[in-house]
């Protein structure tokens, strides 16, 4: 499991082809509202919410991507996660 942003396909295509495995690529959707009030109760993090729009445009999904309801608690998203890679 790797966490990070990879908006881009090159991004994507590089991960792919340097891992030598099978990957998945998860979205947590979560509405942009939500999405904004999380990046602002950060404190000293490095991303700001001005960003969040370009970040959002340059965002490609891969034709494959398993979207989840990011909203969701951990436990959820994890359980979600794991029946939908189960499912194929």
């Amino acid at each position: 499991v790797l966490a990070c942003s990879a908006l881009t396909s090159f991004v994507q295509n590089g991960l792919k082809a340097q891992s030598g495995r099978r990957c998945r690529f998860v979205l947590l959707d979560v509405p942009k509202e939500e999405l904004a009030r999380r990046i602002s109760a950060r404190a000293d993090h490095f991303m700001p919410v001005s960003l969040l729009d370009s970040q959002l445009e340059a965002l490609q999904l891969p034709e494959d991507v398993l979207r989840v309801d990011g909203t969701a608690s951990p436990e959820d998203l994890v359980a979600a996660i794991q029946e939908r890679l189960a499912q194929g």
